[in-house]
C-alpha cells in the first residue's frame, strides 16, 4: 500500500511471481480489489490517490519492475478509469509521487544528464520545476491543498534532509534531531509532515 484517501480507498502495487511482475491496485472502503495496468505497459506502479478518485503512478514499456526500469514514465487515472500520461518535455524519466484534491500533481523527473528533480504540474498540465537552492538533488513526494509540499533534497556537502516548501516558494529545511539523514514523505491539510530519518548507527527511524 501507498496511499490513502479520506473514503477509505487504498491504492498500492502488488506483484507476480518470481519476475516480480508489478501491477497497481486500488481497493475500496468494502474490501474490493480492482487492477490498475497502464495499458500497453509492461509494468505499473501506483503511489498516490485523492478524494476524487484520481490515482498518480509510473509504468514501464519495457520493465517487469518499474521501479528499476531505465523508460520510467508518469500518469494519472480518473474514477472512470481514462488514463493520462505524464511525460515532462525533455525528461529521461517522469515519476509522479503525490496528488491533491485539486488535482495538483508533484513528483520527480530526470533531465537529460540524469540529474533528478522535482516538478509541481498544475490541472492545466503547466510544470514548474522544483529545486532546492543549492542542492545536487531534488525529489517532491507529496502535496496537500493549501500547496504545501513536502520532499528531499541532498546537499552541498552530500546531507540528506528534508523541506517544505510553502505555495509562495518559500523554503524550510527540517533536519529531525540526532538524524545524519531526513527524508520528508507525506503532509497533510494541516501541515504535518511525515518522515524518516537514518541516525549515526545507520538505524532506520
Amino acid at each position: 500500500p501507498g496511499g490513502l484517501n479520506n473514503r477509505g480507498e487504498i491504492v498500492g502495487i502488488f506483484d507476480v511471481g518470481t519476475a516480480r511482475s508489478y501491477h497497481g491496485f486500488v481497493r475500496n472502503r468494502r474490501g474490493r480489489f480492482r487492477r490498475i495496468d497502464v495499458p500497453g505497459a509492461k509494468g505499473t506502479a501506483v503511489n498516490r490517490i485523492n478524494d476524487r478518485g484520481q490515482i498518480v503512478g509510473h509504468y514501464s514499456d519495457t520493465g517487469d519492475n518499474p521501479n528499476t526500469a531505465t523508460d520510467i514514465r508518469g500518469f494519472v487515472v480518473d474514477r472512470r478509469g481514462r488514463f493520462t500520461r505524464i511525460d515532462l518535455p525533455g525528461a529521461t524519466q517522469t515519476q509522479p509521487l503525490g496528488i491533491n484534491n485539486r488535482g495538483e500533481i508533484v513528483g520527480v523527473y530526470a533531465d537529460s544528464a540524469g540529474v533528478p528533480h522535482g516538478f509541481l504540474r498544475a490541472r492545466d498540465g503547466d510544470v514548474t520545476t522544483i529545486d532546492v537552492p543549492d542542492a545536487r538533488v531534488t525529489l517532491v513526494f507529496d502535496l496537500n491543498d493549501r500547496g504545501q509540499l513536502a520532499g528531499t533534497y541532498i546537499d552541498q556537502d552530500g546531507r540528506v534532509r528534508g523541506f517544505l516548501r510553502e505555495r509562495s516558494g518559500a523554503i524550510t529545511t527540517i533536519d529531525a534531531p540526532g538524524a545524519v539523514q531526513t527524508r520528508a514523505r507525506g503532509i497533510n491539510n494541516r501541515g504535518q509532515i511525515a518522515i524518516d530519518t537514518v541516525d549515526p548507527q545507520v538505524r532506520h527511524h
